[in-house]
């Protein structure tokens, strides 16, 4: 099930986590036509339409390298960052950080796990890129960001 934190912190009463039935949450679900939109399996139009064909095929490359980083940590396998650092580059050298923010708040996924991962690597970039952080600097940290969830 998704919800929306925006919506939660409507929620008046103060009830105990296991007190709380299904109809105090069907209010807060995503609209089925959001809820899945993306789930890596091609690019959806109407991100397209959004972030342009750079920033989709970007978006869609950084969520299948999340869903194998993802993969490889639960597996205990070793994972390289030179894929990512490729991506990274890109994102700056297109100046599409703020496009593939606003793509990931928007993009509800089917799996939580990549989509916290691409939210969080591009709000550490928009804000590195607001501090006047330069490339390398701005990559260091996006590629920190990334990881981040690794537990290294």
């Amino acid at each position: 099930m998704t919800i929306r934190f925006s919506d939660s912190i409507k929620i008046r009463s103060k009830k105990a986590w296991n007190e709380i039935t299904e109809a105090d949450l069907s209010p807060l679900r995503f609209q089925p036509a959001l809820k899945g939109r993306f789930t890596g399996k091609g690019i959806p139009e109407d991100l397209v339409g959004k972030a342009g064909m750079d920033g989709a095929m970007l978006f869609q490359l950084f969520f299948e390298r999340a869903v194998e980083t993802e993969r490889r940590v639960k597996q205990d396998w070793g994972i390289s960052p030179s894929p990512v650092l490729s991506l990274l580059h890109q994102v700056i050298e297109k100046g599409l950080t703020r496009t593939l923010y606003k793509t990931a708040l928007i993009a509800p996924l089917e799996r939580p796990v990549p989509n916290h991962v691409l939210c969080v690597t591009f709000a550490a970039m928009k804000i590195g890129q607001g501090m006047g952080y330069e490339t390398a600097k701005l990559i260091k940290l996006g590629l920190a960001a990334f990881f981040y969830n690794v537990g290294i």
